[in-house]
C-alpha cells in the first residue's frame, strides 16, 4: 500500500494572517512564512490525524483487500473513482454503484453491498487506484493552534535558547 498526494491542499492559513499574526510589515520574510504555514498545518494534521483543508490523495494497493478498503486518512470527503487492472494489464474502472463511500464515520471506508465482491484483480504491484479528498475546513481552535506556532516558530529560529522560555498557558499543546 502507498498514499501519494495528487492536490495539494490550500494552505489553513493565508501568508497575510500568518504576517499579521507575527506583526510583519514587510515582504522579506515572506519565503520563510510560507514555509512555516506549511510546517504548522503539517504538525497539526499529524498531531490531530485529521487532514483540515481538502487535498486528493490516490490509495495504490497490490490486490483489492478481501472485504472493505479503509482509507487511511480522514476526514474522507469523497471518492474520485476506483480502477484496477484487469487480467490482461488493461486499466478498468469500478462502477460507484458497485461500492458504496462511508463519509459519515471517522475513519473512510469503501463497503462493497451485501453479497458482491471487488472485481479480478490482476495481483501486481500497484494495480488497484483509489483516488480521495479529504478535508472539510480548518476549524477555528486549530487555525488559533497553527498561528501559535507560526509566531512562536517565526521569533525563536533556533532549537535552543539562551533565555528560558516558558509553556505559554492554553497555548498550542
Amino acid at each position: 500500500m502507498s498514499l501519494v498526494r495528487v492536490a495539494p491542499s490550500t494552505p489553513a492559513i493565508t501568508l497575510a494572517e500568518a504576517k499579521s499574526q507575527c506583526r510583519i510589515d514587510h515582504d522579506y520574510d515572506d519565503a520563510l512564512l510560507t514555509v512555516l504555514i506549511s510546517a504548522a498545518a503539517a504538525h497539526a494534521e499529524k498531531w490531530t490525524g485529521t487532514a483540515f483543508e481538502p487535498a486528493t490523495w490516490d490509495l495504490v494497493l497490490d490486490r483489492f483487500p478481501d472485504a472493505e478498503v479503509m482509507i487511511p486518512l480522514r476526514p474522507l470527503a469523497s471518492v474520485e473513482f476506483v480502477t484496477f487492472a484487469d487480467a490482461d494489464g488493461v486499466t478498468q474502472t469500478v462502477s460507484p454503484s458497485d461500492y458504496i463511500v462511508d463519509t459519515a464515520s471517522d475513519d473512510g471506508w469503501l463497503v462493497l453491498p451485501t453479497g458482491s465482491s471487488w472485481p479480478a484483480a490482476l495481483e501486481a504491484i500497484n494495480s488497484v487506484r483509489v483516488r480521495f479528498t479529504v478535508g472539510r475546513g480548518t476549524p477555528d481552535d486549530a487555525r488559533a493552534a497553527m498561528l501559535l506556532m507560526i509566531g512562536h516558530w517565526y521569533a525563536n529560529r533556533e532549537a535552543s535558547s539562551e533565555t528560558k522560555l516558558d509553556e505559554i498557558p492554553l497555548g498550542a499543546y
